[in-house]
């Protein structure tokens, strides 16, 4: 399989044929491989190890270079800083560093056969204004961050065609945080229904009483009997 990272491939049928050939012989590395101490803990799962195999593969690596060198960081292929500029040189490309202190690196680079010289600074300024000092790197070993960062720049610049399949540094990567997925569950309100009891009497309303209504005594009312008619015997009595 061709190493080659061209960006058109001369047949893409055939290329397509070597890769999955490559993809498979992997695998079968992979597999019996990840058991062993040489294979670091982020590349234990086969699938992983093979994959990590095949990208180094793209960049002229062995396997063992690609799981030592190669890392996954939110979900992209990266490489330290210190691996990229010895891929680039290992290509012919010239790397080195002009200075460096905690507060300012400058890194340069000259591509082979050309005589420009590329020129990268970073300083605590610059990288402060990027919003990279949030990391707490830059507080602990600020001369090797602003390192990663000049020499990342550089070997971008030079070897753009080195570091196609994984143009990424590790501590570029580890700049940005991935903002956590929320997830919202919003509950249907139950709907309470009360249904009426078809044997059920209605409850009597009692009315309500007022309190400001004048309070009357009820008297009970007695019958006087009406005077029986006196007979004619009674008179006789009477006049006796």
């Amino acid at each position: 399989m061709s190493t080659d990272m061209s960006l058109r491939e001369e047949n893409p049928a055939q290329s397509l044929i070597e890769w999955a050939d490559a993809g498979a012989a992997a695998k079968n590395l992979a597999l019996s491989m990840v058991a062993s101490p040489f294979v670091p803990e982020r590349f234990k799962d086969p699938q992983q190890a093979a994959a990590a195999a095949i990208a180094g593969a793209s960049l002229g690596f062995s396997p063992f270079t690609s799981w030592q060198n190669l890392y996954v960081v939110h979900n992209q292929a990266a490489m330290y800083a210190r691996t990229m500029v010895a891929l680039v040189q290992s290509h012919g490309h010239d790397v080195w560093t002009e200075s460096a202190t905690d507060t300012k690196v400058v890194v340069c680079g000259q591509r082979k056969g050309s005589e420009h010289v590329e020129r990268s600074e970073w300083d605590i300024t610059r990288a402060t204004k990027a919003g990279y000092t949030n990391n707490a790197k830059y507080r602990t070993n600020p001369r090797e961050m602003l390192y990663a960062k000049a020499a990342a720049e550089v070997c971008r610049h030079i070897g753009a065609d080195v570091l196609l399949g994984i143009p990424y540094t590790v501590e570029d990567l580890e700049l940005t945080e991935e903002e956590p997925t929320v997830t919202v569950v919003r509950e249907t309100p139950k709907r309470r229904v009360h249904r009426k009891s078809k044997n059920t009497a209605p409850t009597p309303v009692e009315p309500e009483l007022d309190d400001t209504a004048p309070i009357v005594d009820l008297v009970e009312e007695t019958e006087t009997p009406e005077p029986t008619p006196k007979t004619l015997d009674d008179t006789i009595e009477e006049t006796a």
